[in-house]
């Protein structure tokens, strides 16, 4: 017994390694079969590797915009997400406003080259602040007119931190949409799920109705909307 446990022991990381590359794989194809078509997303140039968004998180942000057309975003993060942002922006919804906040000049430099921006959309650049506990998040404020429908939280850097990414937490409830879609990235880490904890508990203080889901591939993707915004969670 004492053997077929140790076998289970060792096998089970490498079976549990195995199904999330699976369901990453899963979501490649859905989305190279989303976007083959588009009439708007024409730069289909990826590459979701490292620390860059993955495929899950590709496809799911694809299809908000396809099935939704927000009309003010704000993205935590310049990245491969910006170049499904940006041609929204640019080729969809040319009246939609998009806000990338990131924090290194020279990334934003190089990798903006190779993005085309609409008149709407603007690139920020903002310095980071370190909390108590060692966490990072942007140095920044919004007019309390500005209501964003749609926010990417993958910014800034967010690993082994125990709450990062808090900015969201002031957005509301001045800044966000009556109507409103929330991505935070890399939902599988600890810190992340601190943060969104803090994050649904400020919704349901201010009686904002919301719904929730997790998309995982090789990362997971936490999405929350308004009850508007529900049908999102089953695309």
């Amino acid at each position: 017994m004492k053997i077929i446990s140790k076998c289970i022991n060792k096998l089970c990381p490498k079976i549990n390694e195995n199904n999330i590359m699976l369901k990453e794989l899963l979501y490649a194809n859905y989305f190279h079969d989303c976007i083959k078509d588009s009439d708007w997303l024409t730069n289909q140039a990826f590459r979701p590797a490292k620390g860059a968004a993955n495929y899950s998180f590709l496809y799911l942000l694809f299809n908000i915009l396809e099935n939704y057309s927000p009309q003010n975003i704000l993205e935590f993060g310049l990245g491969q997400s910006s170049k499904i942002t940006t041609r929204y922006a640019k080729n969809k919804q040319p009246s939609a406003k998009l806000t990338i906040i990131d924090n290194n000049k020279n990334w934003i430099d190089v990798f903006s080259q190779g993005l085309e921006l609409s008149a709407n959309t603007k690139i920020e650049l903002k310095e980071t602040e370190t909390l108590e506990n060692k966490s990072l998040r942007y140095k920044l404020a919004f007019p309390e007119d500005e209501k964003f429908d749609f926010i990417i939280v993958d910014g800034p850097l967010g690993a082994k931190q125990k709450t990062p990414r808090t900015n969201i937490l002031d957005l509301i409830p001045q800044n966000l949409a009556e109507k409103f879609i929330i991505i935070i990235d890399d939902y599988e880490r600890k810190g992340e799920q601190n943060t969104a904890k803090m994050l649904f508990s400020k919704l349901d203080s201010l009686n904002i109705k919301h719904a929730s889901s997790v998309t995982s591939g090789m990362k997971k993707q936490l999405l929350i909307t308004s009850e508007h915004c529900k049908f999102l969670h089953w695309i």
